[in-house]
């Protein structure tokens, strides 16, 4: 196969080398100058790029290395097959756009009149299958920024057929008015042949979606106005190479482009270009995108509408092509991942969608119903609705949980199997449910997993998550009093589902956190003296447990919890409180887990001395470094922590320090500083 595909690269450049070799010192510099290659057909540099397209295939298809003496192409550089067929590609322009400078458009004075453009040979002229194969090796490489480079190649063949009808637009004119000729006769085979075509725009869906996680961006060509000559093409083309990307890091533009062409695509459906018609396979591609996309903003919305006008082309007899299982599974997806506030209506969408599936004799799987599941979820998760709403969202979620365990009982083959994770979504959509009956329906899922898991089905076993979601729905539903012994009991069915080897239910730093969390909230604060003291025994045993498990570590989030706990349990201005919050800090800088967010509480629980005590006596000012000026702490106390080290807000002159809020800081310095306030800080009187 390496050596087919070397013998087949050394024709194509022999090939080259043989039409005029006394014009050209050395063949293999694709950067040879135009005046030299001048000479050569078109039919040569296509042969060429052609032979790149054959061994890019080899790399795509069998990931194989061509080594050979003569020609030093090895696996390393299978990077740079695209440039080089590019840099070919551009020399042909410059070669057509000679051509037809030279030529001056003789041929429209001719006696024949609807002959329009030509050029000299038919070898000379391009063609949309050149472009298309170059485009097609970008598409299939790992290029960097392989879209925006596809994507401007697609661009200038489009302005220059803009230039060539503009300039025939005008010459033509004077003898339109003389003979009555239909304007469409006028297009020359040369302009027809540059016309992107549908492949053309096959290739750019695909190149989009391909790039689509490597952070591409927007792009931006202005070419302004192309004159009517193709003289002024060199301007037109420097413009557009002049590529400007917006690096996002996101992939909601990219998709966004590639539903861009499949639009186009169904637009000149509708109006009469059946060549156009859109296959499953491109909005396979697109939906497949919109489901993965990293920028949820609008990925919903634009992936509905897609799939709506594809129904509207099929019931309007435009097209053939009908939405499958697997379009309707990507579209479901994208709507799970959306956020409420950006796509309000997800759940509507999504039932109708079951509901389409069911009356085209279509049968959803596990995964639909787990999107539907998952944005029911996330719609209760949604903090801008009514606690009525909040649970109607949330019995939603439930009853389609309810439709699938039924659809497994009924089915003899198994295409419908509730797993955790969908009844985990339940749970926790109904853990921020504050109207009656929300616990008591997480206490059924709950009791319902284990009684599952206990008769041999694995794919429902409860996991940490599960018991994590229920102890948060004691803060919303339960009495304060009740705060303790449910946390404690729902903690204690855990452990020993792990005892009895469901390993799932380990007990990790996130379900003590969440114990500690509803044993020091603030609703304790106007509690009776005897809720504080059982909750207070119940986040030292907590913490005991949590030291003298092998299993377990503190994190910064406990000892923020702590803080925030004791606050809460212990009168405030105590003695007992401030010991007990300053040797929680003490206790976290010895284990190096000072982070910004601990900072700020331990700077709010405590008192002013106390703060200036602990942290204040040990920062140090490091503006000879490259970090932002202010006061750091020592490095000690941050090592375990992810991210930058605590910064602390203020000097020791007054001023503020931190840097993120510059206009803030600008503006509380201004107004400490105002007249009025000097005065007052002075000790004179308001005038």
């Amino acid at each position: 196969m390496d050596k087919l595909l070397q013998k087949h690269y050394n024709s194509a450049i022999n090939t080259v080398h043989s039409s005029n070799t006394s014009n050209v010192s050395n063949a293999n510099d694709t950067r040879t100058k135009t005046a030299s290659i001048a000479p050569f057909d078109m039919e040569h540099f296509n042969t060429v790029i052609e032979a790149w397209k054959v061994v890019m295939d080899a790399y795509n298809n069998n990931n194989n290395s061509i080594n050979n003496n003569t020609r030093d192409i090895t696996s390393s550089r299978r990077l740079g097959i695209p440039q080089r067929a590019t840099r070919l590609l551009e020399i042909m322009e410059s070669q057509f756009n000679n051509n037809t400078t030279t030529n001056n458009y003789n041929t429209i004075n001719s006696s024949e009149p609807n002959t329009g453009i030509s050029i000299s040979s038919t070898k000379s002229a391009l063609s949309i299958d050149t472009y298309n194969t170059v485009l097609e090796m970008w598409s299939t490489s790992n290029e960097h920024n392989l879209d925006v480079m596809a994507e401007t190649i697609f661009r200038r063949v489009e302005d220059y057929t803009d230039a060539i009808r503009t300039s025939a637009h005008g010459r033509r004119q004077q003898r339109r008015r003389r003979q009555f000729i239909d304007p469409s006769s006028l297009m020359s085979p040369s302009l027809s042949s540059l016309e992107p075509n549908v492949d053309s725009m096959k290739i750019m869906i695909r190149a989009w979606c391909k790039d689509s996680g490597n952070g591409s961006g927007n792009i931006n060509i202005n070419v302004g106005n192309v004159d009517a000559t193709l003289n002024d093409y060199s301007a037109a083309h420097v413009a557009t190479s002049a590529v400007e990307t917006s690096k996002k890091g996101k992939k909601g533009s990219a998709v966004f482009n590639a539903a861009k062409y499949l639009i186009k695509m169904q637009v000149m459906l509708e109006n009469g270009f059946e060549e156009f018609e859109p296959s499953l396979e491109d909005y396979l591609v697109v939906f497949q995108a919109w489901g993965g996309v990293t920028d949820k903003r609008h990925s919903a919305r634009r992936a509905v509408t897609l799939l709506e006008k594809m129904e509207a082309l099929h019931q309007n007899r435009h097209t053939e092509v009908q939405p499958n299982e697997e379009c309707y599974r990507h579209v479901l997806r994208a709507i799970s991942n959306a956020k409420p506030r950006h796509f309000s209506v997800g759940g509507k969408k999504a039932n109708e969608i079951l509901m389409k599936m069911d009356s085209q004799g279509l049968l959803p799987d596990s995964a639909c119903y787990s999107f539907v599941i998952k944005t029911w979820c996330n719609a209760a998760m949604n903090n801008g609705i009514r606690p009525r709403e909040r649970l109607n969202y949330a019995i939603e979620a439930q009853l389609m949980l309810q439709e699938m365990e039924e659809r497994y009982y009924r089915s003899a083959s198994i295409l419908v199997r509730p797993t955790t994770s969908d009844y985990n979504n339940v749970i926790r959509a109904m853990s921020r449910c504050t109207a009656k009956g929300a616990a008591e329906r997480i206490e059924q899922l709950l009791t319902k997993m284990e009684n599952k898991y206990r008769d041999g089905d694995v794919f429902v076993m409860p996991n940490s998550e599960s018991y994590i979601n229920a102890m948060y729905c004691l803060k919303n539903t339960k009495d304060v009093g009740e705060y303790v012994d449910g946390g404690k009991a729902i903690f204690e069915r855990m452990e020993t589902q792990y005892q009895n080897g469901n390993h799932a239910c380990k007990p990790t730093v996130e379900s003590y956190n969440a114990l500690i969390k509803l044993c020091g909230s603030y609703d304790f604060v106007n509690a009776k003296d005897e809720g504080k003291r059982k909750a207070l025994e119940c986040i030292v045993k907590t913490l005991n447990k949590m030291r003298s498990s092998d299993r377990v570590e503190l994190n910064s989030f406990t000892h923020h919890l702590l803080l925030c706990a004791f606050s809460n349990l212990l009168p405030k201005g105590s003695r007992e409180q401030a010991r007990a919050v300053e040797s929680i800090f003490l206790k976290c800088c010895a284990d190096g887990f000072v982070d910004n967010r601990l900072l700020k509480s331990f700077q709010r629980v405590t008192s002013n001395e106390t703060y200036r005590r602990c942290v204040l006596q040990y920062a140090s000012d490091e503006s000879d470094t490259d970090s932002p000026k202010g006061l750091y702490l020592p490095q000690e106390w941050s090592r375990n922590i992810y991210g930058d080290r605590p910064l602390v807000p203020m000097s020791r002159d007054g001023n503020f320090a931190a840097e993120k809020h510059t206009a803030i800081n600008e503006w509380k310095m201004r107004r400490l500083r105002s007249r009025k306030n000097q005065r007052l800080l002075q000790g004179g009187r308001t005038l």
